[in-house]
């Protein structure tokens, strides 16, 4: 149906938003499928769309999904690319710039710099903080934890696993 949707709303090309969002659905679906060639290409179209209807939440959701797509097939320093994108266009959305942020550390940690990873662990963190996100907290302290572990700072590791923890 969302196949449907898409090819009505591309054929009659009034409401870009409606557009965006159904290319962007096909891409969800697409990915589910694993076939991350259509997906690509819907959410490309849904990018070129979001960008012609100037609505930049869902300009940011597009671009992290791209990454989400990018990371799936390995393609980390892609990945990180859309992440940071749907970071800057999230600006001032701090429970998705949270998110973006995170995901920016992870692809930092799968391409091997730490220390950039730790950045942006911290930089989210932070602003959950800021929000009293209690949830992306502990995501974001288990994430520390992890990171730590992985450049063998164990003791840190263990600070950042109890505040996680106590978190949760």
């Amino acid at each position: 149906l969302i196949f449907t949707a898409r090819d009505y709303f591309t054929r009659h090309d009034n409401d870009l938003y409606k557009t965006a969002l159904a290319y962007f659905y096909s891409g969800c679906v697409y990915r589910e499928q694993e076939n991350y060639e259509f997906a690509m290409l819907n959410y490309k179209n849904a990018q070129s769309y979001a960008e012609r209807s100037a609505d930049s939440s869902l300009m940011g959701l597009i671009q992290f999904n791209l990454g989400d797509l990018l990371s799936i097939q390995g393609l980390h320093r892609e990945a990180l690319e859309s992440y940071k994108i749907a970071e800057m266009i999230y600006g001032g959305i701090a429970d998705k710039q949270i998110r973006c942020l995170s995901a920016i550390g992870r692809m930092f940690l799968l391409l091997q710099l730490p220390d950039s990873a730790f950045i942006y662990f911290h930089k989210g963190l932070e602003l959950a903080q800021t929000i009293r996100d209690e949830n992306r907290q502990s995501l974001l302290a288990q994430n520390l934890s992890v990171a730590y572990s992985e450049v063998k700072q164990y003791e840190e590791a263990a600070i950042y696993l109890r505040q996680s923890f106590n978190l949760n």
